[in-house]
């Protein structure tokens, strides 16, 4: 630049045009287009001359822009008194939390309020951009002041931007509402008032005065105690909170009606105005009842004394406030009321009652606003069925009466609906600005629960008496979420609605940005559905692109930016909020060299070589993960540091990538091998016991062995990691095979081990021996295998494994102490099973005592059972030996006896085995069919009463019987 600011001049790009641009990076103050000599010379206008920093770019005929170099402006008086521009493109994002703007690049920014105090500084950018960050953000509607201060302490001239408005007025106060037609109160100035009625329509509006007072004439009047929903609304459309106020009631209730006196004048009914009281009176101004009126307008009053037909009474109705109705002269009639209906039943679906009245009378059903729902005539049975039209199903009070032919009604019987009717949907729903507020009408009492998308419950409220819902959100919803909100009545009956929340947030910025070698597209990650926008630094777009569901973008540029260009990257969202832009530059187009001497230590854990000073060096797996990231030094010397370590052989690669992104070749680097192969895994053994097959490193040599370590066969571990290997002699008994494999370093990896099928049967069971008891059988057999010992009828006595020393003790039950013969068995773990060793036991049992004898009627032959092949003997009591036999197979037997015993003799009989144990005796006694001896020397007394004589061994008891023979 010449020495008095007019004139700059330079080389560029023959054919290229060359524009020099103001400290604010947007103001062209000249251009020229290059000659073929390369040359250019751009008159500057106005002249810089106050040591301003200008930025010159060259553009050639395809387009392609050149990063801009910068020049600084002579300071002709020695001192910079020239102010800054003013900022211009300032914006505020919706949220009030960050502002953007223009301005001269290395400029202070200042941003006031409006009674000037500082709320945020910044610095312009080289590309004359800045950004400013506000904390507290500024959402209430208020203008700001932006200066910028240059290096020399001049200020530009302000520029202002309004924030944006989010900030609800408060609710308002101080309201009062006398004669139900004139509301007042006081707000937010400038605010509109809102009134509305419990069904939601709006009944009056007006404006809060500069003072902060309103007054708003309602239409209709509301002077009955109604419930209204009031709220105020700035100029930005922000809605305070809805605040419910009960209207004044000075209505005084209308008159009484359908009057009904039971039978008997004890009980008396109407209708009238709910909540109200109703005072029944006599003739001569008595009170002779009172009763509240019901939620649907009916009352029931009990009367005492009784009212008679025919007299007067007066019947009053006075509302909560105190307004008393008309007075109602009513005439007790002269006929008797029917019966009221009972056994009253409203179906679960509300379309129709049944119950029981007067035969022939007529069932009429009322709803609680005393329509006229239903009505039927009572069959002849009592009993009826009204249909509803409508169906009462959301836990209406009905009145039911019945009227006979004289038109008679009698006194009403309340049932009450089922209530299966959802509310309706949630209407006029709004989140505030702030998304902290959610408002909207629904069915009054219900319960409001407002759910976001993953189902939290973000705030819940009853609905108002006056149909209005509130429900503060925690935490606010600014970001577009959608949020069901849901009422649920008394009974649990719900409906859902949905709304969308305001999106005040901006999306988050771009980042993890790169272009390609070509200049042409540039991706990054940003929020999923958000608008991506590259400009160059005169503002201009060079490309726009939506964020996908990834949330990945990618811009295709034009023209193509490859030359080292400053770029600012924005995201908006679908409102227009903005992040805030992002400052990139474009790349080179020439990638580093490879990097050189690249070798790793013999630990794994450090590469180091050179490389392109400031590139990021990159040591990659066979697989592609990065083991290590490192700087190359000034020197051009860089250190990696790996994790995990690579101790393996593992064949890893190094590149670099210089600091605008551009990368290298990669070199290969193998790494130490050191470490050990892994255990071989998915060992098995073929069923011939000839074949292990398995996994391991590819390469590696593969040993197995037996338990006495020597080598049955080898193999090589293929390519895809499997090898099979053969093994000399079979290996068929149960045998523990250990596998190991080598690398090619000569690494032995731990061994796995595979168990051989076992087809062999085990030896059968040696040296078996009984003790006394006959309850533990000893002896030996295969070690760890299994020992089973069984009866002769192959009965399972008991069971054990053999101990590793080869021995074994079987405890047996029941003892075999009865010369049983037992057989032992061996059995391994393959199932094999040994032959059978016999066993027979000691025989030291005695047999026990034969049962179920019997003897025959002559004598001869004793019947009965005992153990087969005993020895059965029968003997007297003195010893001799009248008969004996062996038991038979089948365990029964009859014993011949000689003599034949038939004169009541007691028998022993015994069994004795064939070791010589005898049994316990049994015994039997003879028949007795051997008469007496006739008796010698008979006398009779001499009164003929007593006979004497001798019956040597007869015995005479009660029941002998003597026969005598008189001669």
């Amino acid at each position: 630049m010449n020495a008095d600011g007019t004139v700059i001049t330079g080389r560029a790009e023959p054919g290229s045009t060359v524009r020099v641009l103001a400290a604010d990076g947007t103001t062209v103050l000249g251009t020229a287009v290059v000659g073929a000599t390369g040359i250019f010379s751009i008159t500057l206008n106005p002249p810089q001359v106050d040591g301003e920093i200008l930025h010159v770019t060259a553009t050639d005929a395809a387009g392609n822009a050149s990063g801009a170099s910068s020049v600084t402006a002579p300071d002709i008086d020695g001192v910079d008194t020239t102010p800054p521009q003013a900022p211009t493109n300032l914006a505020i994002t919706l949220a009030g939390s960050q502002l953007s703007g223009r301005g001269e690049a290395g400029a202070s920014v200042q941003v006031r309020d409006a009674a000037g105090n500082v709320l945020a500084t910044g610095t312009v950018g080289p590309d004359g951009t800045f950004i400013v960050t506000l904390a507290p953000a500024v959402n209430n509607g208020s203008t700001l002041q932006v200066t910028l201060t240059d290096a020399a302490g001049n200020v530009s001239q302000p520029g202002s931007v309004t924030s944006p408005d989010l900030q609800a007025p408060a609710q308002p106060t101080d309201m009062a509402l006398v004669d139900g037609v004139t509301f007042t109160g006081r707000g937010e100035p400038g605010a509109t008032v809102q009134v509305r009625d419990s069904a939601g329509n709006v009944i009056g509006t007006g404006l809060v005065n500069a003072g902060g007072t309103f007054s708003v004439t309602l239409s209709p009047a509301q002077a009955n105690g109604e419930a209204l929903d009031v709220r105020l609304v700035d100029s930005a459309g922000n809605s305070s909170a809805p605040l419910q106020f009960d209207a004044p009631d000075i209505t005084a209730p209308t008159q009484v009606s359908n009057i009904v006196v039971g039978a008997g004048g004890q009980v008396l009914s109407g209708r009238g105005e709910a909540g109200a009281t109703v005072e029944v009176r006599d003739a001569g101004g008595n009170l002779i009842g009172t009763a509240t009126v019901g939620a649907n307008g009916t009352f029931v009053v009990n009367l005492a004394p009784a009212a008679q037909p025919g007299e007067q009474l007066s019947l009053v109705q006075t509302d909560p406030s105190g307004n008393a109705s008309e007075a109602l002269p009513f005439q007790v009639p002269a006929t008797a009321t029917p019966a009221s209906p009972g056994d009253l039943v409203v179906a679960a679906d509300g379309t129709s009652i049944t119950g029981s009245a007067p035969a022939g009378s007529r069932v009429d059903v009322h709803d609680a606003n005393g329509n006229l729902v239903g009505s039927v005539v009572v069959g002849g049975n009592g009993t009826f069925t009204v249909i509803l039209n409508p169906a009462q199903a959301n836990g209406e009070l009905l009145d039911v009466v019945a009227v006979n032919g004289a038109g008679n009604s009698s006194l009403p019987t309340q049932v009450t609906a089922p209530d299966i009717t959802p509310p309706n949907e949630a209407s006029q729903l709004h989140v505030s600005a702030d998304g902290s507020l959610l408002t909207g009408r629904g069915e009054p009492g219900t319960t409001v629960q407002v759910i976001n998308a993953q189902g939290t419950v973000l705030g819940s409220a009853q609905v108002g008496a006056n149909g209005v819902i509130s429900v503060v959100l925690n935490p606010p919803q600014t970001d577009g979420q959608e949020l069901d909100v849901v009422l649920r009545d008394a009974t649990g009956n719900t409906s859902t609605a949905t709304t969308m929340a305001p999106d005040l947030d901006g999306p988050q910025q771009p980042s993890g940005m790169a272009i390609d070698t070509a200049g042409i597209h540039l991706t990054g990650v940003g929020q999923s559905g958000s608008i991506v926008t590259v400009r160059d630094t005169n503002g201009n777009v060079l490309g726009t692109a939506t964020v996908g569901t990834d949330g990945r973008f990618d811009v295709t540029l034009s023209p193509a930016q490859r030359n080292g260009e400053s770029l600012t990257v924005e995201a908006t969202d679908h409102l227009g909020n903005s992040a805030g832009a992002v400052n990139f530059t474009a790349p080179d187009s020439t990638p580093p060299q490879v990097v050189s001497n690249p070798t790793i230590d013999g630990t794994g854990t450090t590469v180091t070589g050179s490389g392109e000073p400031g590139a990021t060096v990159t040591v990659r797996g066979p697989d592609g993960s990065v083991l290590g990231i490192a700087l190359v030094g000034s020197n051009g010397a860089f250190e990696v540091t790996l994790t995990p370590a690579q101790t393996n052989g593992q064949a890893l690669t190094v590149e670099q990538r210089d600091p605008t992104g551009n990368l290298s070749a990669a070199v290969d680097l193998p790494a130490p091998d050191t470490e050990l192969p892994a255990t071989p895994t998915g060992l098995a053994l073929s069923g011939d016991g000839r074949t292990i097959t398995g996994s391991g490193e590819p390469g590696a040599q593969v040993s197995v062995t037996n338990p006495a370590g020597t080598v049955l066969g080898t193999a090589t571990v293929q390519p895809d990691g499997s090898f099979a290997v053969s093994i000399d002699p079979p290996q068929l008994n149960g045998q523990t095979l250990s596998v190991t494999q080598a690398d090619n370093a000569g690494n032995d990896s731990p061994a796995g081990t595979v168990t051989a099928p076992d087809f062999e049967a085990p030896l059968p069971a040696q040296g078996l021996g009984l003790d006394p008891t006959g309850t533990l059988l000893s002896g030996q057999g295969e070690a760890g295998s299994t020992v089973e010992v069984r009866s002769a009828t192959g009965d399972l006595l008991g069971t054990v494994q053999v101990a590793p020393d080869g021995t074994f003790e079987v405890p047996l039950n029941p003892a075999q102490t009865n010369g049983e013969v037992l057989s032992v068995i061996v059995i391994d773990g393959g199932g094999n099973a040994s032959p059978s060793a016999s066993f027979t036991a000691d025989d030291n049992s005695a047999p026990t005592a034969p049962a179920g004898l019997t003897i025959t009627p002559g004598g001869n032959a004793i019947q009965g059972t005992g153990e087969a092949g005993s020895t059965v003997e029968v003997r007297l009591t003195d010893g001799t030996l009248v008969g004996t036999i062996v038991v038979p197979a089948g365990g029964s037997f009859t014993v011949p006896l000689s003599p034949a015993q038939l004169d009541g003799q007691s028998l022993n009989v015994t069994l004795t085995d064939a070791a010589g144990n005898t049994s316990q005796p049994g015994q039997i006694n003879a028949p007795d069919i051997t008469p007496p001896a006739l008796p010698t020397d008979v006398e009779v007394s001499g009164d003929g009463l007593v006979v004497t004589g001798n019956a040597p061994g007869a015995e005479l008891g009660d029941r002998d019987r003597w026969v005598w023979q008189y001669v």
